[in-house]
């Protein structure tokens, strides 16, 4: 394709090849020249500049302007054109911008006699005014404007300095001048209140080519030249093409890179091959690195071994920089568009680079020997670039190579290491691999094999059943799932591990990507942190893409802060919904504002949908109405069903309403290790001191709380909460007003140490004492 593409300069082709050649950004070029056609004399100009990345198309665009001016007779009878692509270089004072003006409209047949500039020599700001006005006069005495085309114009902006402001002065002062220009970078001219050119200039962005834009220039390359197998290709692989365009980020000039690989890889081994893709970017990649300067290239490097977006602080150790540091470095290279900035609702930030394959580029030609990283990059190359049968055909090649020892073994690591890696290649395949990366002594180890011959996506599942999360997020990291659910997964493994500002950070990148779960569950995370505003903005935002479970879940939020009103709303709102859990818990909800009638209602609901909570919640909801035969009769529909607190709350009820009989037949039917602590008072209550001395002495520390040495003392068990205080000085602080109480009832004189501020709390649990006591023990 070398014969036919101009990959890095358009100004020597024809304006007749630049309309023939100019397939893309076609609306940018048509709303432009509407703008210029529809412009009425004397009217005002709106000044614009386009803003991409390099290789975007901005030179190939202004071109294309300056061409449908010079072709159209209705234009070029009212305007002039001069394109600054070229001489744009050229321009460090500001008096250099109307000179090189000037030398285009001579070429054009104007002519122009500039002053001697030596005259001028202490006032060249007066010199600037006077070139200009010398264009100016020129154009009126032939009644025409000028449209100038400026590439790089935030060049311009920054050579100029001071002058600026006087170049504002000029282009608002006189109306017969428009400026059109390009720009890598949205300069902070544009967008800095205090700039003179603040909101002067309308913006547009050359967005990357959509799929339809890039297989459209294919096919008008395969038409004009006659290289039928690029029409074959989008025919058979329209997945590549696909892929050419999400590694290139859709840049027409990286993008014509991978379409030459297409047409010449004939005589190429695959090995060969990657090399060639990867030679083929470097003039472009090294052209823009040496635009950086020394710190700034270090934070890209280091930022794309990253390969994940990282944080200030993740870069600190890396860089061997000040946080500080790092962060006014990051700013910069996301105002030149190297890297792109990911911004969560809280303080944290994440860093990437924008274009994918340049990323590839460094992690391969700038990595040395960090195989992991290469891997890794090779990977989600490979699978990118390569169908199965091509990926298997490449992979036995490479073993090939391997098995003979003819590859640096460097390379013959890396890349060993990214075929392994690949979900799409055969288990014998990657066993001819293992062969041959083991003659160059390759460090692979069980676990390694363990893992590449692993099903992933069943090894994932097991390990989060498990609760295994650092063994899952292993998985997950040189897994090739999809990225987005990878994120995701990624952000429950450091949330169940509670390591938050982590867990963001995955939810975000997965959110990014468009992954519904990641929002809900990011939410969840901001209600944990009681970062309630949040929280609801995410929570909303899943609902407005559908997803009915962020009702449920707002509605747990606004729970959570009283707002039981909102609750309510949004609880039935998911019940329409058909949420379940929903009906459960807006019964709860009820129960808890003392609509009872509501309450039953929904419990109700819930069970006929299958809820087995509410069964308990319901026999809980009849206890308090006082109706004991329907509590009774839940807490056993409830067991039935498996339910272990219901069959420790139908003991308590038992308890509760001082049924011995049927606490006992209760007790005899169930291995009573299931209950919870209350079994101590139960056997008490039942009179079985010797089980309840043995259970006591075996499980006093794990069971022992406030309310069982309550219920000691009722059960007439002073001496035996005594002895659990006798030398246990934290039990003694924690429940110092139950250790006095106990003081009081054996008429220990070390009562009179009593603290006055716990004296009231005394006094009131000798009253519940003495009211239970009544209760369980009554006279007579």
């Amino acid at each position: 394709m070398k014969d036919y593409v101009i990959r890095y300069q358009n100004a020597n082709q024809s304006m007749d090849e630049v309309v023939e050649n100019f397939i893309v950004r076609k609306k940018e070029y048509e709303d432009t020249i509407n703008s210029i056609q529809s412009a009425k004399e004397g009217d005002s100009f709106s000044h614009l500049v386009f803003v991409g990345r390099r290789g975007s198309g901005k030179s190939t665009l202004l071109r294309r302007i300056q061409a449908g001016i010079l072709h159209s007779d209705s234009l070029s009878l009212r305007y002039e054109v001069v394109n600054l692509s070229e001489e744009q270089s050229g321009v460090y004072r500001f008096f250099d911008l109307w000179d090189y003006v000037i030398r285009d409209l001579n070429s054009q047949g104007y002519s122009i006699q500039e002053p001697d500039f030596r005259l001028y020599k202490e006032n060249l700001k007066t010199y600037s005014k006077d070139l200009h006005a010398l264009i100016i006069n020129a154009l009126r005495s032939r009644n025409k404007r000028l449209i100038l085309l400026i590439d790089n114009i935030d060049r311009i902006f920054d050579n100029i300095g001071e002058d600026v402001a006087l170049f504002r002065e000029l282009l608002m002062n006189f109306k017969e001048i428009r400026i059109i220009g390009g720009s890598t970078v949205m300069s902070e001219h544009f967008w800095r209140y205090d700039m003179p050119f603040y909101e002067y200039f309308t913006i547009k962005r050359l967005e990357p080519l959509s799929l339809p834009e890039i297989e459209l220039l294919l096919q008008f390359w395969s038409e004009k030249k006659g290289l039928s197998e690029i029409k074959d290709y989008l025919k058979l692989y329209p997945g590549k093409i696909q892929s050419i365009r999400m590694l290139t980020d859709g840049l027409p000039r990286t993008m014509l890179i991978f379409i030459d690989m297409l047409l010449d890889r004939k005589e190429q081994n695959g090995y060969q091959y990657l090399q060639r893709v990867v030679d083929n970017a470097t003039p472009i990649y090294q052209e823009r690195l040496s635009g950086l300067s020394p710190s700034q290239r270090k934070v890209v490097t280091e930022l794309a071994f990253n390969w994940d977006a990282a944080s200030v602080e993740e870069l600190v150790d890396k860089c061997k920089m000040e946080s500080k540091l790092i962060s006014a470095i990051l700013n910069q290279l996301v105002g030149l568009r190297f890297v792109e900035k990911i911004k969560g609702e809280t303080k944290n930030l994440y860093y990437r680079l924008e274009e994918r394959f340049f990323n590839l580029w460094l992690n391969m030609t700038q990595g040395g020997l960090q195989q992991r990283y290469e891997a890794k990059a090779l990977c989600s190359f490979l699978e990118s670039w390569y169908d199965k049968t091509e990926l298997e055909g490449l992979t036995k090649e490479f073993s090939g190579l391997l098995l003979k020892k003819q590859l640096n073994s460097d390379f013959a690591e890396s890349l060993g290491y990214a075929l392994l890696k690949s979900k799409v290649i055969e288990s014998e395949s990657k066993q001819d691999l293992v062969l041959g990366l083991r003659k160059y002594e390759a460090k692979i180890t069980n676990e390694d094999l363990a893992i590449i011959f692993e099903d992933f996506d069943k090894s994932i599942g097991i390990a989060f059943e498990n609760k295994d999360y650092e063994r899952a997020i292993e998985l997950l990291k040189i897994s090739d799932i999809d990225e987005g659910e990878k994120f995701f997964l990624l952000g429950n493994c450091y949330f169940n591990q509670e390591q938050f500002d982590v867990s963001q950070k995955y939810y975000l990148l997965a959110i990014e990507i468009g992954h519904v779960g990641a929002v809900n569950n990011l939410a969840i995370l901001y209600r944990e942190q009681g970062k309630f505003d949040l929280s609801e903005k995410y929570f909303l935002s899943t609902i407005e893409k559908g997803e009915i479970k962020g009702l449920f879940n707002l509605a747990v939020l606004y729970y959570a802060q009283g707002k039981y009103d909102l609750s309510e709303k949004y609880y039935l709102s998911a019940i329409e919904k058909g949420d379940v859990q929903a009906l459960f818990n807006l019964a709860n909800l009820y129960s808890e504002l003392g609509e009872y009638d509501l309450t039953e209602k929904y419990y109700l609901l819930a069970i006929n949908k299958g809820e087995v909570k509410a069964l308990n919640n319901l026999a809980i909801h009849y206890y308090v109405q006082g109706e004991c035969n329907l509590c009774e009769k839940y807490f056993l529909k409830a067991i039935e069903k498996g339910d272990i607190d219901a069959l420790d709350n139908l003991a308590k009820f038992y308890y509760m309403i001082n049924d011995t009989m049927s606490l006992q037949k209760h007790l005899d039917s169930y291995d009573v290790s299931i209950f919870k602590d209350d079994i101590l008072v139960y056997y008490l209550y039942l009179g079985k001191i010797e089980q309840f001395k043995e259970k006591y002495n075996e499980l006093q520390d794990q069971w022992i709380s406030h309310y069982i040495l309550v219920h000691l003392l009722v059960h007439h068990q002073s001496v035996l909460v005594h002895e659990y205080f006798e030398g246990n000085t934290e039990a003694k602080e924690k429940y110092k007003p139950l250790f006095y109480t106990v003081l009081y009832l054996l008429n220990d004189k070390n009562t009179i140490k009593m603290p006055p501020e716990i004296e009231e709390n005394v006094k009131d649990i000798l009253k519940e004492i003495s009211k239970k006591q009544e209760y369980y023990y009554p006279k007579g």
